[in-house]
C-alpha cells in the first residue's frame, strides 16, 4: 500500500523527525510518502490522492489561522485519518479545519484531552500518547546520578502570557517590532530567558545548551541560546542529550525524550501541550510557569532531592505509554498493519 503521512518533517525539529521515523517503522511493510505540511498537500495533490490511505500527523498541526487549509482536506479522495495530532488553539480562524478533519476522518487519534475536547463529543476521537512512544529512545545510563549536569532547552518566544497567535499576542508582536522597547513598558508579567538561565546555572554545576529547532531562515533555539552559551552544535545531539542527568526544557519533545530516557526534567509551560503531557504521566508538579522563575527554582530543588524516585516514575510512564500507543494503533489500524 501507498501511505501518505502529512506533517512538518525535515524542518530541523527532532521531535517531528522522530515522529516520521516511528511512522516509517510502523508502516515498514508499506510505501510511506512524507508530505510536507499544508504546502506539500497543495503542491503534491495528485500524489496524495493516488495513495491508498492518507494520515494527517503527528504533532501540533492544528494551530491558529489554519482554517484556510480546510478545502485541501475536503477534496481528498483516499481514506483519511488523523494520527497523533494535537490542537494548539480553538478559534474561529481554525474552526473550518477542525470541522473538515472531523467529517473526513475514519478516526482521530489525539495526544491530549484538551485536543479531544476541541472536536466536541465524538466517537471518532481517541486520546493516546505521542507517536514517538511507538519506538521510544532507550533509557539513559544516567552516569551523572547526582543530577549536577543539566541540559537546557529554550526557544525564541514572545514576552506575553497570551494565547500564541491570539489577537493580543499578534498585536503586541507587531508593536514590539516597530517599538522594540515596548517590553520595558508593558505592565503584565514578561518572560525573561536570562532569568531562566540564571536560575539553572545557580542550581547545577554544569549546564549544557540543547537546541531543538534549527531550520535555516527561521529563528532557531541556537540563536537564543548563543546569547548565554558559546561553542555548541546548533543541531540536536542525542549523545549530548542522553549524557545529561537533568533537563529543563520548553520544547515538548525535549520533555518527551527525557521521559523516554528516564532523565528527570522540568518543563517550562509555554504551550498548553506541555502541561497536558506532564499531567498525563502524573508529573504536573514539574511543569512550571514560564513567567514565574520562583516556580522553576522550587521544581529544581525538588527534582534534585527526589532524583532516583523521579527516574523510576518516568521509566514506568515510558513503559505505560509504549504499551498504550501500540494497543491503540493495533486497534485502529489492524488491517493495515497485518
Amino acid at each position: 500500500m501507498k501511505l501518505a503521512v502529512i506533517g512538518f518533517y525535515g524542518h530541523g525539529n527532532p521531535g517531528d523527525d522522530r515522529i516520521l521515523y516511528c511512522l516509517r517503522q510502523l508502516f515498514q511493510k508499506h510505501e510511506v510518502i512524507p508530505i510536507n505540511g499544508f504546502a506539500g498537500m497543495r503542491s503534491q495533490r495528485e500524489l496524495v490522492n493516488s495513495c491508498d490511505y492518507v494520515f494527517f500527523g503527528g504533532g501540533g498541526v492544528v494551530q491558529r489561522g489554519t482554517g484556510i487549509h480546510a478545502p485541501i482536506f475536503r477534496d481528498l479522495r483516499p481514506p483519511f485519518a488523523c494520527l497523533g495530532i494535537s490542537v494548539e488553539a480553538v478559534h474561529g480562524d481554525n474552526a473550518a479545519l477542525l470541522s473538515v478533519l472531523h467529517e473526513k476522518s475514519n478516526f482521530i487519534l489525539v495526544r491530549d484531552e484538551r485536543s479531544a475536547k476541541a472536536f466536541g463529543p465524538s466517537n471518532k476521537v481517541v486520546v493516546g500518547p505521542d507517536l514517538t512512544f511507538l519506538y521510544p529512545y532507550a533509557p539513559s545510563d544516567l552516569k551523572n546520578g547526582d543530577s549536577n549536569v543539566c541540559g537546557l532547552n529554550l526557544l525564541p518566544w514572545g514576552f506575553w502570557p497570551f494565547q500564541y497567535k491570539g489577537t493580543a499576542d499578534r498585536l503586541l508582536r507587531r508593536l514590539s517590532r516597530k517599538f522594540p522597547k515596548i517590553e520595558d513598558l508593558y505592565p503584565f508579567p514578561k518572560w525573561n530567558p536570562a532569568r531562566a538561565v540564571e536560575v539553572v546555572r545557580q542550581k547545577f554545576s554544569t549546564v549544557v545548551p540543547l537546541p531543538f529547532y534549527g531550520e535555516a531562515g527561521h529563528r532557531s533555539d541556537g540563536e537564543l541560546l548563543r546569547q548565554f552559551f558559546s561553542r555548541f552544535d546548533d543541531t540536536f545531539s542525542l549523545e549530548t542529550f542522553s549524557a545529561c542527568s537533568a533537563i529543563v526544557a520548553m520544547r515538548l519533545h525535549a520533555a518527551i525524550f527525557a521521559c523516554q530516557m528516564g532523565i528527570p526534567f522540568v518543563s517550562l509551560d509555554y504551550q498548553p501541550k506541555n502541561r497536558q503531557f506532564c499531567r498525563a504521566i502524573g508529573y504536573e508538579s514539574y511543569c512550571v510557569s514560564l513567567f514565574r522563575p520562583v516556580e522553576l527554582e522550587q521544581a529544581i530543588v525538588e527534582l534534585k532531592a527526589n532524583h532516583a524516585g523521579i527516574r523510576k516514575l518516568l521509566l514506568a510512564a515510558r513503559e505505560e505509554c509504549h504499551a498504550r500507543i501500540h494497543s491503540l494503533i493495533n486497534r485502529l489500524l489492524g488491517p493495515i498493519l497485518s
